[in-house]
């Protein structure tokens, strides 16, 4: 049986019609309200259930759309009602600028919350399920700091104002620095708190959850500064290598991390964590997707490399095994083989395998920091410098930014100027003694 309309109720540019559907399986009929705007319609199911077919009448007039049953009256004087609160909420919505039929919708069933936060909760949500971890964290890093800044009271949309944003910007600047607690927030994040809150403003406008004009954090300009990347020369990385450190101990393992991303173009520490043996093909490449920017990665595996990937390859290796002792082979993850697979991992399962890499590359840190002493290394040595030093003494030998950039996997070479102008203090001194000559 095709849909079945009464005569529209019209509201602007708006109409309202009641239908049934098909039969249902005990061949009674679903009543629905039909709201429809520029053609497109949406449908609410109504707490009415007609026993026939006949007991609706589509050609009926305004009000008089059920027929034939005892209810009738019950039942009309219920969809007058349903149509009077829509075309109540239609009006509110037609104030805020965010008219839909949608909305409409979402107002007579209560799922309109106008909560920023479960809002932005949602928003997380979908991240953690698409498997966007990195995204769900920093949206959860996001709330919790914008909870504590309204002290656990929930926020509605329209009490989002440019003030209250400038309020949230100067509470974060406030914050303690959980690194260095004698220091308060980095500008750089406070910067992407912002960026966040505004990426979800902005997401709810496309939504059509507030209109335009309500988001405060539109125009807002968000400065992220300028770090001072610290890097190995070329005698720091020597002596880094140089010191004697006995075979299968936890120090050389992490030398051996640090060496290995070196060797390997500044390969991040996640990536890192994740080579399995299949990631190194039979002509000595080593090939593998990088997770941040989904680039594909192959590269020739010099000496110094093949040295280091020796001291992990036994008789039992086996293609599918991580190749550095970091994460578990036998954990519910590692039966993803590259980042295609690690992507359609449930969700929970891909929050463990990120979280089981956070936490190794906190303590990997740590053990550089004992390193770098030993080196007599003065600098805060990270995993994250190996890549850093790696750029600055290829740009130093002459090595052409164009391939530098594909090294490094940049997506343009402005983007690897940029990276390596913040490397190049030694070329400026050299010309300002050139200057007083």
């Amino acid at each position: 049986m095709e849909n079945s309309e009464s005569k529209k109720a019209k509201a602007g540019n708006i109409t309202y019609n009641v239908m049934i559907d098909r039969a249902n399986k005990d061949g009674t009929y679903n009543m629905y309200l039909r709201i429809t705007q520029n053609r497109k319609h949406k449908k609410l199911k109504l707490d009415i259930r007609l026993p026939k077919q006949k007991n609706f009448n589509k050609n009926a007039e305004y009000g008089k759309w059920i027929i034939s049953h005892p209810q009738a009256k019950v039942w009309n004087d219920l969809i007058d009602r349903e149509i009077s609160k829509a075309k109540e909420h239609q009006r509110t919505l037609r104030d805020t600028g965010v008219l839909t039929a949608k909305n409409i919708i979402d107002k007579l069933t209560g799922n309109d919350s106008d909560s920023f936060f479960q809002y932005a909760e949602k928003r997380a949500q979908y991240f953690f399920e698409s498997g966007g971890y990195r995204n769900y964290k920093k949206y959860k890093t996001f709330i919790a700091k914008l909870r504590a800044f309204t002290k656990g009271q929930d926020l509605p949309f329209n009490e989002i104002t440019a003030e209250l944003v400038t309020n949230f910007e100067l509470y974060l600047r406030k914050q303690k620095n959980t690194r260095h607690p004698e220091f308060t927030l980095h500008n750089n994040t406070v910067a992407r708190q912002l960026i966040v809150f505004k990426a979800i403003m902005n997401d709810a406008v496309k939504s059509g959850k507030i209109a335009k004009s309500e988001n405060p954090i539109l125009d807002l300009a968000i400065n992220i500064e300028k770090t001072n990347k610290q890097k190995l020369s070329v005698d720091e990385v020597e002596a880094l290598n140089g010191l004697e450190l006995p075979k299968n101990s936890t120090l050389r393992n992490y030398r051996n991390y640090f060496m290995f991303s070196f060797y390997c173009a500044g390969i991040r520490a996640g990536d890192l964590m994740l080579l399995k043996w299949c990631n190194i093909t039979a002509e000595g490449r080593l090939e593998y997707q990088i997770s941040k920017t989904m680039q594909k990665k192959s590269i020739k595996l010099l000496p110094y490399a093949l040295d280091i990937l020796k001291e992990y390859q036994t008789e039992k290796t086996n293609p599918h095994h991580f190749i550095f002792p970091l994460l578990s082979d036998s954990a519910p993850y590692a039966i993803a083989n590259n980042d295609q697979e690690r992507k359609t991992l449930p969700a929970n399962i891909q929050k463990a395998m990120y979280d089981a890499i956070n936490s190794r590359n906190v303590i990997i840190n740590k053990g550089l920091k004992k390193l770098a002493q030993m080196a007599r290394i003065n600098k805060p040595l990270s995993f994250h410098i190996s890549r850093h030093s790696f750029a600055d003494i290829a740009r130093k030998k002459g090595i052409s930014i164009y391939d530098i950039k594909n090294m490094l996997a940049h997506s343009s070479t402005k983007i690897t100027e940029a990276y390596l102008s913040e490397f190049d203090n030694e070329s400026m001194d050299v010309s300002m003694e050139r200057v007083f000559e």
